[in-house]
């Protein structure tokens, strides 16, 4: 994940981000000329202050229905770190390629961003480890060439690992080949 320098610097980047930051800073600047140029989602909670700033990080306080107590709290999330936000939800081990759908309400539980539901939808359409899993895609729409198995993803990898013969990453051995046959 990004550090908080990360997401300053990705703020500093976004047109919108930016302006809701110096609005914050400068209340006086919230007025209908600047609260135009915002995307049309920043706007009432802007104008509501349901848009907040701690230490240099934004946040979105999204209001339950039926509900008095206190808004969700939600990070705004700049266009510069989506695709990592994503790929954090998305491919890890944990993620395991969700559609749309999934990932779109577990990424909501803790970001914010316009369009997020297009972004994830675009996201999942476009990645090769969920077009092969997914066994109701067409073989001529896939991104990379068809296996000669119907199930690709059934198939297991498994990595061998002999112990002591590896010391460290560079591969230095701790003692020669030959020997650990002997042993």
């Amino acid at each position: 994940m990004p550090s908080n320098k990360d997401w300053i610097t990705a703020y500093e980047s976004d047109p919108n981000c930016k302006l809701l930051l110096a609005m914050l800073r400068i209340p006086s600047l919230i007025i209908q000329e600047h609260v135009n140029k915002l995307h049309h989602i920043y706007r009432q909670p802007i104008r509501s202050s349901l848009i907040t700033s701690e230490d240099g990080i934004l946040y979105i306080h999204e209001r339950l229905y039926q509900h008095e107590s206190p808004a969700i709290k939600l990070r705004i999330v700049p266009a510069k770190l989506r695709n990592v936000i994503f790929a954090a939800f998305h491919g890890n081990p944990i993620g395991g390629h969700f559609n749309a759908a999934r990932n779109f309400s577990r990424l909501r539980l803790r970001f914010f961003w316009p369009e997020m539901y297009k972004y994830c939808k675009r996201m999942c359409d476009a990645c090769p480890g969920c077009r092969l899993g997914n066994l109701t895609t067409s073989r001529r729409r896939e991104l990379i060439y068809s296996f000669p198995m119907d199930a690709p993803m059934l198939v297991l990898h498994i990595d061998g690992y002999q112990a002591g013969r590896i010391e460290g990453f560079d591969e230095s051995q701790r003692m020669p080949h030959d020997r650990i046959h002997h042993l």
